[in-house]
């Protein structure tokens, strides 16, 4: 796939951001995504107008959660609760692999190789939205 343009919104302080790739089959693609800052986050992607995802972290239930949380211990830091179940499910999923004796990769975690082709992505990517955000 190949992008014929790309278009950036700067955003505010809070890490705001919208990037909108066409491929040269004319398929354009949006994906905006907003820190909002705190412990707070939203992404949104679109094809060609519709969208097709929206994450929203932390849900109603989480934050429920981590509000209960921050009474309880008022001096620890907020995403440090919000995060606590990812990181235990990492943890525990590596840990399991490593236990077993598994080939190949945990399932559901991300390689050394995936991490290298998503910075390849943000590397291409780069001068085409330092450019659009001149």
């Amino acid at each position: 796939m190949h992008a014929t343009h790309a278009t950036a919104q700067r955003g505010s302080p809070k890490k705001r951001g919208r990037v909108m790739i066409t491929t040269t089959a004319g398929t354009t693609v949006s994906v905006k995504g907003d820190r909002c800052g705190g412990n707070n986050s939203l992404a949104d992607v679109s094809v060609n107008g519709s969208d097709v995802f929206q994450s929203i972290t932390p849900d109603a239930a989480l934050s429920q959660r981590v509000e209960k949380e921050q009474k309880a211990h008022p001096d620890w830091m907020p995403y440090f609760l919000s995060q606590h179940d990812d990181y235990i499910t990492l943890k525990s999923r590596v840990c399991t692999h490593i236990a077993t004796n598994a080939s190949g990769s945990p399932e559901g975690i991300a390689t050394i190789e995936i991490g290298v082709d998503a910075l390849k992505v943000a590397e291409y990517l780069e001068p085409l939205l330092k450019k659009e955000l001149k």
